[in-house]
């Protein structure tokens, strides 16, 4: 199951990973996914969770998101990072224009908790995304 549910997470969130290689990435997804439960003490509930696209509610399965989309480059310390997203949006080939558009969008949404703020970010970078019609799976 855990490895249903990890391969599951590679799957859809293999569009989030700079371009490189396909093995590569599930690689580097395994091991990130792998790297930030054991750091957090994430539990299988929190990932299934995320995966039906909803928030965990235990401070694990929240800062396991953050630790998630940190190795992915789109957060830094619970914040979003643009450099990240703009690279992000590119191996996406999404249009420059609608990237910063979702960064705008999110760039005010924080809290003084990086998990908290990490995983408001997270999903604030979802929804705008898809409602300018960009997919964004995690």
């Amino acid at each position: 199951m855990k490895f249903l549910i990890a391969v599951l997470i590679l799957i859809v969130s293999a569009a989030m990973v700079k371009s490189i290689d396909p093995e590569e990435k599930k690689k580097m997804m395994m091991e990130s996914i792998a790297a930030c439960k054991a750091s957090t003490g994430a539990s299988d509930d929190d990932i299934a969770k995320l995966m039906l696209h909803k928030k965990p509610e235990a401070k694990e399965g929240k800062c396991m998101f953050n630790c998630f989309m940190e190795k992915m480059g789109m957060l830094k310390e619970g914040k979003m990072n643009k450099d990240g997203l703009v690279a992000w949006g590119k191996s996406m080939n999404a249009a420059d224009d609608l990237v910063g558009k979702i960064i705008s969008e999110c760039e005010e949404v924080s809290d003084p908790d990086a998990c908290e703020s990490g995983i408001n970010v997270g999903f604030c970078l979802k929804t705008t995304a898809m409602k300018h019609k960009l997919k964004m799976e995690f």
